[in-house]
């Protein structure tokens, strides 16, 4: 078994002064983003010519198809890898407001704490995946857009109360809260895995909802049967 080598800094990194090494880091994450971006654009050609490319999903390959389709800035995802979530909502964001994150991650959050309205800036990163919800759309929402997207996610039935009964334009809601809440667990029951046969059309419809939910096709699923009430004995 190889032992792990721990990179030690050269002379030349240990004598250089806190802004030049600034200066490097920074002009080294500019490379990896460009590099990142030329590896978009191979991704995309290859699908076009109808090469499999699903084993390739893990890690940074995952945002290859958005970087390539021009949803996702690559420098964002030099920034925030790891922050799976919050790359997810960031592709959500127009061109725009994308590039102003680059240079100030700082948002308005607006929480409703102990019966008054709270305003507050806040960094992305220090953001759970509901507040995320809250001020990414399509836009960084203003204070005013916020609060009215907490009223209206806390007049929500729960989803107890959803199931059986599921308004069209409730139905993704619902299947969004059940999908993000913890999968159930087994218990003493054996678990079985159900095909279902879908077009190539319905299965990228299902995939986008997924990438905005973040969860896999089989809790999505679930979380729409869930929905529906047919989990139910």
């Amino acid at each position: 078994m190889s032992e792990l080598v721990i990179m030690q800094p050269t002379e030349a990194i240990m004598t250089a002064t806190t802004a030049d090494l600034r200066r490097e880091l920074a002009q080294a994450l500019e490379v990896t983003a460009a590099h990142l971006g030329r590896v978009a654009m191979i991704w995309r050609e290859l699908e076009r010519r109808g090469e499999d490319l699903s084993a390739l999903r893990g890690g940074l390959w995952a945002y290859m198809p958005l970087i390539a389709s021009g949803r996702l800035r690559a420098e964002l995802v030099v920034k925030y890898a790891g922050h799976s979530t919050l790359l997810r909502r960031l592709a959500d964001l127009r061109p725009e407001d994308q590039g102003r994150i680059l240079t100030d991650d700082t948002v308005p959050v607006v929480e409703y704490v102990d019966g008054e309205w709270v305003e507050r800036v806040e960094r992305l990163t220090h953001l759970k995946t509901t507040m995320l919800q809250q001020v990414i759309s399509d836009r960084i929402r203003t204070p005013d857009e916020q609060r009215k997207a907490a009223r209206s996610r806390a007049s929500r039935p729960t989803a107890k109360a959803a199931r059986g009964s599921l308004p069209p334009t409730r139905g993704l809601e619902v299947v969004e809260e059940l999908a993000t809440q913890r999968a159930p667990r087994g218990g003493t029951n054996r678990q079985l895995q159900v095909a279902v046969t879908m077009s190539e059309e319905e299965i990228a419809a299902l995939d986008r909802h997924c990438e905005t939910m973040g969860v896999s096709r089989s809790r999505a699923v679930r979380a729409a049967l869930e929905a529906m009430g047919l989990l139910t004995p």
